[in-house]
């Protein structure tokens, strides 16, 4: 069963059905404002348009699980929590049901959640997808898709420490170059005033 668990420790069940997908066409867009079809993504290979992108992830998935949260949400208590941001904010007062039950869901996830979420989002498509070679062969790009940014994932922590090694090389050199400089600079200043006392080693003697 594809599940994920918010935050406050509410789960919810990603059971995918045409209504929800034909509900999410109609109601969640891409960034570039095109429609979000489930569908489409997953007969091209494209789901990662989806849940490569948070807010495309949680919008979609609230559709989906749109029943589930009418069981959780009060509108009351979330009116009362909200009454100071209200005072900031009035227009989020009127706000619809939806639109509040919407802010609520959001403010429940964290990275936690949302990994849980993207990988329950995959399962309930692969799932509701009827022939088992088209469930095989997208499981496979979700696979490559994870395994790539594994790849990209460790590219980065590695670039960045090079990047902190290197940072580390100059400002030891900067240190060192610095101390030379100060240690020059003692012995100026007792060069100087040995030559102001007037006296010499041999002098001294």
């Amino acid at each position: 069963m594809s599940t994920f668990t918010m935050s406050n420790g509410i789960s919810f069940v990603i059971d995918l059905k045409m209504k929800d997908a034909k509900a999410v066409k109609e109601l969640v867009k891409y960034p570039d404002g095109k429609p979000v079809d489930i569908f489409e993504a997953a007969e091209t290979g494209s789901l990662s348009l989806i849940h490569g992108d948070v807010a495309t992830l949680v919008d979609t998935v609230f559709i989906i699980c749109l029943d589930q949260i009418k069981e959780h949400f009060d509108v009351q208590k979330f009116d009362e929590l909200n009454r100071k941001t209200y005072e900031l904010f009035p227009e989020q007062a009127s706000e619809t049901l939806l639109q509040k039950a919407s802010r609520w869901f959001g403010n429940l996830i964290d990275g936690n959640a949302i990994d849980d979420m993207t990988k329950a989002f995959e399962e309930a498509v692969i799932n509701f997808i009827p022939n088992e070679n088209r469930k095989a062969a997208l499981r496979a790009i979700l696979e490559k898709e994870r395994e790539t940014a594994r790849i990209e994932s460790d590219y980065q922590v590695k670039a960045v420490h090079m990047l902190f090694e290197q940072a580390k090389k100059n400002l030891g050199k900067r240190w060192e170059n610095f101390s030379k400089k100060e240690a020059q600079k003692l012995l100026d200043q007792l060069d100087g005033q040995f030559d102001s006392s007037g006296s010499t080693p041999e002098s001294a003697g």
